[in-house]
């Protein structure tokens, strides 16, 4: 049975000759409906943080899996220019080598270009990623904060009832 702070409340207690006083009875639950309160709000808290962290980290996914595309995408076109850029410098070989040269020549730079681009890439992979864990390690400390804190209140109004 899951109870509420309304729960804890309403509760009635039978009455006896030898029982305890009703007034230092209906102040420990009040404590305790008020405590409980806390508590919810605070897990109902941490559940809202943790869906936005979930969203976020999907969001982070799907900027990742962009990313991975954008650099195959980058590498295959950097092949293709590459393979194209031989074929051509086979043909203009045949015919003559000055030509050849000044095919390669042209081709070189947009190779280099793409190497950079992909460099440049790689290096904002690495860094989404650096920063992903940080912010994960972040909001993984703060959880573990926020249970230590969670956990040592129910221990110590625990402690208090004993």
């Amino acid at each position: 049975m899951k109870l509420t702070p309304l729960d804890i409340r309403g509760k009635e207690f039978k009455r006896t000759m030898r029982g305890y006083i009703g007034a230092d009875v209906d102040d420990f639950l009040e404590e305790i409906a008020e405590e409980f309160e806390r508590l919810f709000g605070e897990n109902i808290a941490l559940a809202e943080r943790c869906d936005a962290m979930e969203e976020q980290l999907e969001r982070y996914g799907k900027l990742e899996q962009t990313l991975r595309n954008t650099l195959v995408a980058a590498e295959h076109s950097a092949e293709e220019l590459r393979a194209t850029a031989q074929k051509e410098a086979e043909l203009l070989k045949s015919e003559a080598a000055l030509t050849a040269r000044q095919a390669v020549a042209e081709a070189y730079p947009a190779q280099q270009a793409l190497a950079k681009e992909i460099a440049v890439l790689r290096g904002v992979e690495e860094d989404l990623r650096f920063r992903f864990r940080s912010m994960l390690d972040r909001h993984s400390q703060r959880l573990d904060e926020a249970e230590g804190t969670g956990a040592g209140g129910v221990a110590a109004s625990r402690d208090a009832s004993e």
